[in-house]
């Protein structure tokens, strides 16, 4: 056994030295420089690819069997620009670990690599490479494919590398430069370090330097590749105003079987931020989706600002967006980023609910989030000392554009916000819900809420498919406290009550002076238990009234007792109305009340016309009022009386409403010409009713007088007959005597 064993090691031994021979032999004597014509005519044949070995092509024999090239440059077929160029690439296999069945590479470096990739109209240039085949690809099953044979590299290095990909149809140019890769004792089946570092610069000129730091581990067998512990460095420029640095840690392990990516430990810095969370990628190769959980600390809204070079926002509480702070589960379907709950702090507020993407492909947008409370005033620019401006003076309506048409029209959006309570102007809204829906350029918003011991409802709808945007409004508002309002926008107590509104507004156009002179709509206004503070409409009526008997004398002794000093005081600053209704149409930013109606305390009634323009808050109303408080009078407490409201409502209301003096004067002429009117019908019909009565007595006596006369015809006629008789008697007499 012993001689057999030793004739075997001779035999190794004899072998060794074979092939050794043969690998000088070969190093020694066949020069690679002299195949430099094969190699380019067999990369033209198989990969359209014209090389130019412009270097040597060297041998090295002893630790390790490898070859060096130098300066190489490739140009795909017919194409000048130059696809792809190294200016040095060194490989080599350790000799003795092969006789053990051990393959253990030499180091491999690479040197000034430098790659091109351009994409056109016509197609990308890479797609050039291959020549087209009739062949069908071979379809290779690996399944349960092992590889046993261990390999280790003490060293892989790239250098001095670069890449750069243009898009000639979109105007995309992107270089990475300064490419370093280096990763030491390659292994399979160890871990094994890797740094890795490179500058990203594209058209916009963003720069990102990246440096990263990790421990790679591979199992081929099943698949799976880890990167742990993991640590990038990323420097971000162009971006902000100054350069923001950011720092990951995690741990990495993309498990190809499952397509699934695990991303655990994970923490990103960047400035004053801090999120922590682990993350799972699930379907990578398909849609994929996200499960997991990621926290971000609280931060300092303006500090943040402030580190990337831009102006903090100045708010009215200094201490606003002092403190913002995420929690977020991730979850979804297939292709999709939902945040499901998400759990967001705003300073002593807290948002919760769900938000995310629900369809990465078209961008659509989701939330159904709920706020507990907010006041929105402290978010607010802070007051500045504004000089008065004249209160006749319009405001001047800018012709810039307002409204983002192009990206209006790309948002995909549906949500729905409820706040609980939000702070708005000193004015408190309760129970807030609104929710939007946008898409294609139209875009429909709803809300409701309570405030000012009312409720409202609105509805909102932007259709900005075209360069004249078009907005329809709805308005709805129920018994609502409208001092605050009026205070909010005139800066003066000046009217109480509760408004109805039923408003229906549009306008068109993209900037503030389109909008507003395409203003147009109708609105039923309504006012219940109102109070008008700083005018009397009673004192104007008494003053319209006395100046009318100034001017008018005749009244003097039929209109008396008309004293403004006995009405009472509430009277005397204000004027009270029970309840009023009013029908408005807006036209051109002028809204114009063609009928109002109201009823006042003590039984006046208000009616009136008129306009107010909403730019610069002039008005003008004509006015009739009819109260029967101020007299008894009937001349004064059954008519209507011409009163005249108009000024600016930034004016002083004192001198709001005034009498019309012109319109009294003629009220107090009619007055007169209808008394003297109803004198002279006095008159007239008293002689009447005298010739009436001489009428009748003249009658009666003619009456009288002509039954006179029947009664003395009559006894003439009696007498004339009884002479008459006693005159035939005598004649009897006469001839009875004679016979």
């Amino acid at each position: 056994m012993a001689r057999i064993a030793k004739l075997f090691v001779y035999l190794i031994l004899a072998l060794v030295i074979l092939v050794a021979a043969a690998i000088f032999i070969i190093t020694r004597v066949i020069d690679p420089n002299d195949y430099k014509e094969d190699i380019a005519a067999l990369a033209k044949e198989h990969a359209n690819i014209v090389l130019d070995l412009e270097g040597d092509i060297g041998w090295a024999f002893w630790p390790s069997l490898g070859l060096q090239i130098g300066r190489t440059e490739a140009r795909i077929v017919d194409q000048e620009p130059l696809f792809a160029a190294i200016d040095n690439f060194e490989v080599g296999v350790a000799i003795l670990p092969l006789f053990s069945g051990r393959v253990e590479m030499g180091a491999i470096r690479i040197d000034g690599m430098e790659l091109n990739l351009i994409n056109t109209k016509d197609g990308a240039n890479w797609e050039a490479l291959i020549p087209e085949s009739d062949d069908e690809e071979e379809v290779v099953d690996d399944t349960n494919t092992e590889l046993d044979i261990p390999v280790t590299i003490p060293l892989i290095s790239i250098t001095n590398s670069r890449l750069r990909y243009q898009d000639l149809t979109d105007g995309t140019d992107i270089t990475i430069e300064q490419l370093e890769l280096e990763a030491r004792d390659v292994s399979l089946t160890d871990d094994f370090p890797l740094l890795v570092s490179l500058r990203y610069q594209d058209q916009d000129d963003t720069r990102i330097d990246l440096k990263l730091d990790t421990k790679v581990n591979t199992d081929l067998n099943a698949n799976q590749y880890r990167l742990s512990p993991l640590v990038l460095n990323v420097n971000l420029a162009g971006l902000t105003t100054n350069p923001v640095a950011v720092t990951l840690n995690a741990s990495i392990l993309a498990d190809l079987e499952k397509d699934q990516l695990d991303v655990s430990n994970l923490s990103i810095k960047a400035l004053d931020t801090e999120t922590s969370g682990a993350v799972t990628v699930h379907n990578m190769s398909e849609e994929f989706s996200l499960s997991g959980r990621i926290r971000t600390a609280p931060f300092n809204a303006n500090k943040l600002l402030k580190a990337i070079g831009e102006e903090p926002i100045e708010t009215a509480d200094a201490k606003a967006l002092s403190s913002i702070s995420l929690d977020a589960t991730l979850t979804g379907p297939a292709n999709s980023v939902i945040m499901d709950p998400l759990i967001i702090t705003l300073d002593d507020s807290t948002i919760k609910g769900k938000a995310g993407i629900t369809d990465l492909d078209a961008l659509a947008l989701m939330f159904d989030l709920a706020m507990d409370h907010i006041t929105l005033d402290n978010y607010l620019p802070p007051a500045e000392d504004t000089e008065e401006e004249d209160e006749n003076e319009a405001v001047e309506l800018s012709t810039e554009p307002l409204l983002p048409l192009e990206e209006l029209r790309e948002l995909n959006v549906k949500g729905k916000m409820l706040i609980e309570t939000l702070v708005f102007d000193d004015l408190t809204v309760r129970d807030l819900v609104a929710d939007v829906e946008a898409a294609k350029g139209v875009i429909i918003q709803n809300t409701k809420g309570k405030v000012l011991d009312g409720s409202f409802n609105t509805r909102l709808n932007l259709d900005a498919r075209t360069d004249q945007p078009r907005i329809d409004a709805r308005v709805v508002s129920d018994k609502v406290q409208i001092q605050e309002v009026v205070n909010a926008i005139l800066g003066k107590d000046l009217l109480t009550g509760l408004v109805n509104v039923n408003a229906n507004i549009t306008t068109k156009g993209n900037s503030e002076k389109e909008l507003f002179e395409n203003l147009d709509g109708t609105f039923d206004l309504g006012v219940l238990d109102a109070i008008v503070r700083g005018v009397n409409l009673h004192t104007a009526l008494v003053d319209g009234i006395n100046d009318m008997l100034a001017k008018v004398p005749a009244l003097a002794n039929v209109i008396t007792g008309i004293d403004p000093s006995k009405l009472p005081r509430e009277l005397r600053d204000d004027t009270k109305i029970l309840d009023m209704k009013a029908n408005t149409r807006l036209e051109k930013g002028v809204a114009y009340v063609d009928d109002m109606l109201a009823n006042l305390e003590r039984g006046g009634l208000l009616k009136g016309n008129g306009w107010l323009n909403l730019n610069n808050d002039d008005f003008d109303f004509e006015m009739r009022l009819r109260t029967g408080d101020i007299s008894d009078n009937e001349h004064v407490k059954s008519r209507e009386w011409p009163l005249r409201c108009a000024g600016n409502l930034n004016g002083s209301a004192a001198r709001w409403c005034l009498p019309n003096k012109s319109k009294f004067k003629s009220e107090g002429e009619g007055i007169v010409k209808q008394l003297a009117k109803d004198k002279l019908g006095i008159d007239e019909q008293r002689i009447a009713d005298e010739k009436a009565k001489l009428e009748a007595k003249a009658a009666e006596e003619k009456a009288k007088l002509e039954a006179r006369k029947a009664e003395e015809k009559a006894k003439l006629e009696k007498k004339a007959e009884e002479e008459k008789a006693r005159a035939k008697d005598k004649v009897k007499d006469r001839l009875r005597g004679l016979f």
